[in-house]
């Protein structure tokens, strides 16, 4: 029985479910990264390190809500927040006291953050940071790392997946894109280069501090040092895109870690304490353009969402920071676990000739499949033809087998995971590995 057998026995009603869901979603689903060949597995609950799917399996989960789940699923601190919207209910669309915390809490931990903005998601928080910045400049290019993903808003789907000249989507206009160009993590003569031909009319450089879908690569500092130089001496906007790195890196994200700082920072994730959020936030000059009663010839609009700062996303997102910030030694243990299972995993790939690779800071960590030896520093350095892809795939499909649920080859460790878990998963990983026939 190959891979794929395997997995169908396994999930006979996660496959009937999809084949019903293709009747009424484009290719069975709404985020295109939940799908994957054959078919992606429907979860019924979760709790925890762990997640269930509708056939009954267990699964050691590394995927944590799109790496939204820092202390687990379900955890103790959101179910407390959650019984409170029994008796006050779950939105009004109004202003109200529980955004406030939030605010207030946010500003507090991010050093750079002097006020901020509220939107339903990290796509609309980068579409929104962009045209602040160019608001604020009166400029109109915005640079973007080769490789980095910043949701999907139509100008920064530009230079996602090599080759970095191609479109990543249709419908989208050529013209939007005319003013979106790349730079390369981690190269500062090839992004100088490109950066002096846009001097004059660059409104802003958008950056991950640590690539997120290009590899969880974290940035040189001396990079990120020249980013925040340059574009100081030529009025341009630095932004960090913290949307995974907020809070998971250090309280502060990874700009405190750092200790360098942007105009503007997008955050997410684990600021909504598993509930929908997006955050704008950074000086308040920049930020006090999109007041309502700012000037009316240079105001920004943003229009937030109907669902921005529900009461749900407002006082389970205080509650976890609040949380995290109170207990600050979880991010010493994280990045422990981080360490344990990368490290782990990185002899046994050297020990026994596999071709993978293992990146990753902190908690995040993932395995990839290149094509020639490399020192990895940056997205292009780890390759993007089909058969890595399919690779990719397959891994998945032989790791959800064993178990294990990961995303991008790996994943984000909760504050649930156990060593217990962490073994399994690198037990696991190992077995995949050689069963997949990657020695060199």
């Amino acid at each position: 029985m190959n891979y794929i057998e395997k997995y169908e026995k396994k999930t006979p009603t996660s496959k009937k479910l999809y084949l019903k869901q293709l009747n009424v979603m484009p290719g069975g689903v709404s985020h295109n990264i939940r799908y994957f060949p054959p078919y992606p597995l429907f979860i019924e609950k979760s709790c925890g390190s762990k997640v269930y799917d509708v056939d009954g399996n267990e699964y050691i989960d590394l995927w944590m809500g799109h790496y939204s789940n820092i202390l687990g699923h379900n955890p103790p601190v959101v179910k407390e927040a959650v019984k409170k919207l029994y008796d006050i209910g779950i939105h009004t669309g109004c202003v109200n006291p529980y955004e406030l915390k939030l605010a207030n809490k946010i500003i507090k931990l991010v050093p750079s953050v002097e006020m901020v903005k509220f939107c339903c998601s990290g796509t609309e928080a980068t579409t929104y940071a962009i045209r602040l910045a160019r608001a604020y400049t009166k400029k109109e290019v915005v640079l973007k790392i080769a490789g980095g993903w910043h949701g999907a808003g139509s100008e920064l789907t530009k230079a996602i997946k090599f080759p970095y000249n191609n479109k990543m989507s249709s419908g989208i206009p050529d013209d939007l894109l005319k003013k979106t160009d790349y730079i390369f993590f981690n190269d500062i003569e090839k992004s100088y280069e490109v950066i002096k031909k846009y001097k004059n009319n660059l409104a802003c450089i958008i950056i991950e501090p640590v690539i997120g879908e290009g590899g969880f690569l974290p940035a040189n500092t001396d990079y990120l040092q020249f980013l925040r130089d340059i574009t100081s001496e030529l009025n341009t906007v630095l932004i960090f895109d913290e949307i995974i790195t907020g809070f998971r890196i250090s309280p502060g994200g990874a700009q405190y870690k750092y200790k360098i700082y942007p105009d503007l920072t997008t955050m997410g994730k684990i600021a909504g304490g598993g509930f929908n959020i997006g955050i704008i936030g950074g000086k308040k000059e920049i930020l006090e353009l999109s007041s309502p009663t700012y000037k009316e010839n240079n105001k920004v609009l943003i229009g937030g969402g109907t669902f921005s700062e529900t009461f749900y996303s407002s006082i389970t997102g205080y509650n976890v920071l609040d949380y995290l910030d109170n207990n600050r030694e979880i991010y010493e243990e994280l990045n422990k676990k981080g360490e344990y299972i990368r490290n782990k995993l990185k002899i046994f790939i050297d020990k026994n000739k596999i071709k993978a690779i293992v990146t990753g800071i902190g908690s995040l960590y993932m395995v990839h499949f290149p094509y020639k030896d490399i020192v990895v520093n940056s997205p292009q350095d780890i390759g993007t033809n089909t058969d890595i892809f399919k690779r990719d795939y397959e891994f998945k499909v032989r790791m959800l087998n064993e178990g294990i649920y990961v995303m991008h080859g790996g994943g984000a460790i909760s504050v649930s995971h156990t060593y217990e878990d962490l073994d399994k998963i690198i037990e696991r990983t190992e077995k995949v590995l050689i069963e997949m026939d990657l020695q060199k």
